[in-house]
């Protein structure tokens, strides 16, 4: 009976345990692809002592402890991978997340709240959020308005507020340079949880809106084409209608002029005046 050599102190006896299950080398490979290698080859072979962290199957890992010597990838990734370089990777996806909280739409940033001209964050400087937290209103309807946008601060953050998700990843790399992981494994992975859900709520806040403006959109349309039947309804001519109306008009105006000069004959007097 042997314990778990990747868990120095760790008391739970890893034997009996699934047979090794290996992956290709493959040295160029990046480390979050290598990382989602292991794991799936984790779930498909779970040792009898593994511990689900929570009811989502594909966090079965985490607590996997006696599978993970077990495993090529997981190997690899744990024990070849240097920490600084996943480090690296994740301030590339900090960095790439400042770019897309400075998106533009007409010219316009859409994370910046009211503050429209100037970007709220600036990629490869400091992680601070240059918006605010207005939010541009737009009416749909007598009285109704609805928010166009989602500020940066309240999905992104910024470097300086715990909990928000520029935060979070940055302390995640400075854990990982330190190897702290006692931190990686707690308060880091609730961060991450928290920051994920602000991201989640944002995104279901977006599409709530967008199913409001269609439903409102729709409507609209459906009251304009109405509108339009109703004035062509009014004021439109039948030009048939208006035709014969016309036709009709015109014979009892012609036969009004011949009855009128039959009425007033010229006579010898009115040659000779």
């Amino acid at each position: 009976m042997t314990h778990c050599a990747l868990t120095p102190g760790y008391p739970l006896p890893c034997s009996p345990a699934p047979p090794l299950v290996e992956v290709p080398p493959a040295p160029d490979l990046n480390l979050f692809e290598l990382a989602r290698e292991a794991i799936d080859a984790n779930l498909a072979a779970l040792s009898p002592h593994a511990k689900r962290a929570s009811d989502v199957a594909d966090r079965a890992f985490i607590e996997d402890f006696c599978n993970w010597e077990r495993i090529e990838a997981m190997r690899r990734f744990i024990v070849e991978s240097p920490a600084a370089a996943i480090a690296a990777e994740i301030g590339q996806i900090t960095e790439t997340i400042k770019s897309v909280g400075t998106t533009q739409s007409v010219g316009r940033y859409i994370c910046a709240g009211s503050k429209t001209t100037a970007p709220p964050y600036t990629p490869g400087g400091a992680d601070a959020y240059a918006g605010d937290t207005a939010a541009l209103q737009r009416e749909i309807g007598p009285g109704v308005q609805v928010p166009l946008n989602v500020d940066g601060a309240s999905v992104i953050g910024d470097g300086s507020t715990a909990g928000s998700l520029l935060a979070t990843l940055r302390q995640i790399s400075t854990d990982l340079k330190a190897n702290n992981s006692t931190a990686l494994q707690g308060g880091d992975l609730s961060a991450l949880d928290t920051a994920n859900a602000a991201v989640t709520t944002a995104q279901a806040t977006v599409g709530a809106r967008t199913d409001r403006l269609s439903t409102a959109l729709t409507r609209l349309q459906q009251l304009q084409e109405s509108t339009t039947q109703l004035l062509s309804t009014t004021e439109d001519a039948d030009m048939a209608q208006a035709a014969v109306n016309f036709s009709q008009q015109q014979v009892a105006y012609q036969a009004a002029l011949k009855a009128g000069a039959q009425i007033i004959q010229p006579s010898l007097m009115d040659f000779l005046h």
